[in-house]
């Protein structure tokens, strides 16, 4: 991923990674922004789908979430296959993606 300042290790299902603010909406990411984001720094994380099971990714949702890889074969809809709320971020039916935050 362009722009990628620091990876720090996987623990189980989530990954975090520190993005420059350019790493935006619109220079080639699937998805859509969700929300916004007025920070300096944005972080991305990987959430997937263990086994078509919904599982749920802790997250700091509140200034919009962007799904900018997907990693799966499955689909990955917003709202069906992956959706966030203000715990986080949630993916169902073998979704695995990347998802970028707004940072605080």
């Amino acid at each position: 991923m362009k722009g990628v300042r620091r990876l720090v290790p996987c623990l189980a299902t989530l990954c975090l990674l520190s993005l420059p603010m350019a790493a935006s909406a619109g220079q080639g990411n699937e998805g859509s922004v969700y929300g916004s984001s007025s920070s300096d720094h944005r972080l991305a994380i990987t959430c997937e789908s263990i086994r078509g099971q919904r599982v749920a990714c802790e997250a700091d949702t509140s200034r919009g979430v962007l799904l900018v890889e997907k990693l799966s074969s499955a689909a990955c809809e917003v709202h069906v296959d992956w959706g966030f709320d203000s715990n986080g971020i949630w993916v169902d039916h073998g979704c695995r993606a990347v998802f970028e935050i707004g940072g605080g």
